[in-house]
């Protein structure tokens, strides 16, 4: 828990996102051995490009939701990019199943 003794009100104002931002990067946590089973599966290529796409669409979302609606917005687009990261290497590793010994 924070202390909130010596926080200015701005600091004070935008402590719900710290809590969002906490909750998100939890969430996130565990789902990090989706990206060495992405790898070890053998789709190295598929990770490469996704990222690059994913990179392009957390600028673009940080930026335009930023300007409208300040650090949650940047907090949306790092929700937007956990989402994106972890849902495509699912799908690929779902559709893909037959490639890397699921069946």
């Amino acid at each position: 828990v924070v202390q909130k003794s010596g926080l200015s009100a701005e600091y004070l104002f935008n402590l719900n996102a710290l809590y969002l931002l906490v909750i998100i990067y939890g969430v996130s946590f565990v789902f990090i051995p989706i990206n060495s089973l992405f790898i070890a599966a053998g789709f190295a290529k598929y990770n490469f490009v996704i990222l690059v796409f994913i990179s392009f669409v957390y600028l673009a979302t940080a930026y335009g939701f930023g300007l409208f609606i300040g650090i949650y917005g940047i907090i949306l687009a790092i929700a937007i990019q956990f989402i994106l990261n972890k849902g495509l290497k699912i799908y690929f590793l779902i559709k893909h199943k037959e490639k890397w010994g699921l069946l």
